[in-house]
């Protein structure tokens, strides 16, 4: 579905004709996920490894042209909740990119890999065969986060003890962060200004209670109880 997305917004801003003669009889394949290529043709017998890898080609294919034409960059987020088929691609293609002017980049959350997760292993084969960087992100800075509130803000610099404030209760956690002062922004008439008092008196956003209340729910109760306990404690 990921890679349907974003090569279906692709395909709709460009010439489907044009994009349909440059890719030649590989245009065929693609039409059983994409109809600007007409009606998918009648499976005949075989191998469904071979169909998959087909596909896969043409998908490599179809990001040759943006590629060869301009450059190409795909983001594929939240890779950890992708299903076999999509890892699969992902695999196919960062064996098969090194040679087009394109980039992909793909986000998880590492936190969400445990060692058995199947995305691990692909990760670790990356890195061996040295076809992909990983970069780790860390918590933001206390100057991290003042850029951060500044640019949602949308004006200058804001007040030192502001930022201290929004630096203690976020700790430097992006999604955090951006969820209060979007809350705090909206208490405030939505100017894009937000007091000290208005942040403290915002509750936590609805969104940031579904993530927590999310990964609550994957604990045995033995665990949420220890971690119940060590919310109150501090």
């Amino acid at each position: 579905l990921a890679f349907v997305e974003a090569l279906g917004n692709y395909l709709a801003s460009e010439d489907a004709e044009a994009v349909t003669e440059r890719l030649g009889r590989t245009a065929a394949e693609l039409s059983q996920l994409f109809p600007q290529f007409g009606a998918p043709p009648a499976e005949a017998p075989g191998d469904s490894g071979q169909a998959k890898l087909r596909l896969f080609e043409a998908i490599v294919a179809l990001l040759s042209v943006p590629a060869a034409e301009r450059s190409m960059l795909l983001v594929i987020e939240d890779v950890h909740w992708a299903d076999d088929s999509t890892r699969e691609l992902l695999d196919h293609l960062a064996r098969r990119v090194g040679g087009m002017r394109a980039l992909i980049v793909v986000t998880y959350r590492s936190d969400e890999l445990h060692r058995r997760h199947p995305f691990v292993p692909t990760v670790r084969a990356w890195r061996r065969s040295g076809l992909a960087e990983v970069i780790e992100l860390d918590a933001l800075s206390r100057d991290g986060v003042a850029e951060m509130a500044s640019a949602m803000a949308g004006h200058g610099a804001l007040e030192p003890e502001l930022i201290d404030f929004l630096y203690e209760r976020s700790e430097g956690n992006r999604f955090f962060l951006e969820e209060i002062l979007g809350e705090a922004f909206s208490r405030a008439a939505g100017d894009g200004t937000a007091s000290r008092a208005t942040l403290a008196e915002a509750a936590i956003p609805e969104t940031v209670r579904e993530a927590v209340l999310d990964r609550l729910g994957r604990l045995d109760p033995e665990q949420v109880t220890v971690l119940e306990a060590g919310a109150v404690i501090g």
